[in-house]
């Protein structure tokens, strides 16, 4: 009988690979600004704001910004001190058991997966409407998945296969396509906002709350999501020169850089269209269209389906590293941690893409992007009160950076981030259900496979 309550020991969490170190802090900061950066700015700001927020969009997205910088110190901690590419996963192993790291990785996986399948929708949502400019129209039950009364998102499913494709390349050898999409992606939101901010009028953000406070706090929950990235920092620990210094500066300057960019983008958006008028998830479009840009409306749309694509491949590669961990730990079969020539767990990317690209193609943008925020609460729900319990169960490790206050800011951390899940879970049905449903084939597959397979 296999021990669901069985330990993985400290020491296997914070020595575990033996991958070539090539990461710095600033890759790093690089690789949380290509997993933020991208498709909140570029489709869910307008679908947030016409739907939940008007005008104060921008401030939802500094109140969601702040709580991460809450949640970034206790993160900062456990992860500086425990490097691994295993995330919650992992600690929970250590402190819970193999059961607590199971449920762990199941929210992980959500957040991971609906992550990489919002910025594939949004990519695939920019590529419809240019292909449709040259003349190029896909029948729309292929452009809708079956909650929206068509068949499948098919171009969702085309961009993630194409960029899983340069996922294989491996993280060293696709950080520098990635880290290219990540300049790309800030040229093109510093001349987004220079051609707008002449267009900007004080009467389109009067009414700055128009739905009240309450869905406005709804609005800040679901955009909370835009900052998941900052999560598949740690993944890549292993990879890191110092994990103990790197990690933690990567985390927190890539969520303030995050913030501020989102604050600047969305606050000149809603001021140059009012909010009415932007509830579509290829807004940028939309935007260049109402100021008169129509000419570089196409050429702009081009520019972002490229440099959101680092989104994608940045959480896919953070994927399978964290299925290789739990392949080692002998939690799931050892094919998901054979590595090819260019150390890419392949067989496990393979296994993201295909997932990722069901996601994609048969689930509604607006509830992709609910189910990611409520993983990536989740995800820090559970790192907080881990933070605590190895703070209490392994005091005698040395810790490269102690946060100051950890059971205050964890705590307030944990009540912030319990509420938004609940009020996201009770506001959409579908939602909730897609969430209880993916937790519970999860444990369905633990069962059925650790107590059948699992050689202990």
């Amino acid at each position: 009988m296999i021990q669901i309550f069985k330990k993985l020991p400290i020491d296997n969490v914070k020595k575990r690979s033996n991958v070539v170190k090539h990461l710095g802090a600033f890759d790093l900061t690089l690789v949380g600004l290509g997993a933020m950066v991208g498709s909140a700015i570029f489709s869910l700001t307008g679908v947030i704001a016409a739907a939940y927020c008007g005008p104060s969009v921008a401030i939802c997205y500094v109140i969601a910004g702040l709580c991460s910088v809450l949640i970034a110190f206790p993160y900062a901690e456990v992860t500086s001190t425990f490097p691994t590419s295993g995330s919650i996963y992992s600690y929970a192993g250590a402190v819970v058991g193999d059961i607590g790291a199971w449920l762990a990785l199941s929210i992980l996986m959500m957040e991971l997966a609906s992550g990489a399948a919002l910025a594939s929708s949004c990519m695939a949502t920019y590529c419809v409407t240019l292909f449709r400019d040259f003349g190029f129209i896909i029948p729309q039950k292929f452009l809708m998945t079956p909650l929206e009364g068509g068949i499948i998102n098919v171009p969702s499913i085309i961009v993630t296969c194409i960029l899983g494709g340069v996922s294989c390349m491996g993280s060293k050898g696709s950080k520098g396509m990635s880290n290219f999409f990540v300049y790309l992606k800030f040229f093109i939101i510093v001349a987004f906002v220079i051609l707008i901010v002449p267009y900007f009028k004080v009467s389109n953000v009067k009414e700055f709350i128009p739905f009240g406070f309450d869905s406005a706090l709804i609005g800040s929950a679901i955009l909370f999501g835009a900052f998941a990235g900052f999560s598949v920092i740690p993944t890549m620990a292993d990879e890191c020169h110092n994990p103990s210094r790197d990690v933690v500066i990567g985390m927190l300057s890539s969520i303030l850089i995050t913030a501020l960019i989102y604050f600047i983008v969305s606050f000149f958006i809603v001021g140059a269209v009012h909010y009415t008028n932007l509830g579509f998830p290829d807004i940028s479009l939309k935007v260049m269209d109402a100021c008169g840009y129509s000419a570089l409306s196409q050429m702009v749309g081009a520019v972002i389906v490229f440099s959101i694509s680092s989104v994608v491949i940045v959480l896919l590669n953070s994927k399978s590293k964290v299925f290789a961990v739990v392949s080692r730990d002998g939690m799931l079969p050892k094919w998901f941690s054979i590595v090819d020539k260019r150390g890419t767990p392949i067989f496990g990317l393979l296994f993201c893409i295909v997932l990722v690209s069901l996601i994609g193609g048969l689930t509604p943008y607006n509830q992709i992007a609910k189910v990611t925020s409520i993983g990536t609460s989740g995800e820090y729900l559970v790192m907080m009160v881990l933070a605590c319990a190895l703070r209490v169960k392994f005091s005698n490790v040395k810790r490269s950076f102690v946060c100051p206050a950890l059971y205050v800011l964890s705590t307030t951390a944990s009540m912030i981030l319990l509420y938004m899940i609940v009020k996201q879970l009770l506001e959409s049905l579908v939602v909730a259900k897609f969430v209880f449903g993916w937790i519970t084939v999860w444990l369905g597959v633990y069962f059925a496979y650790l107590f059948s397979f699992r050689k202990v």
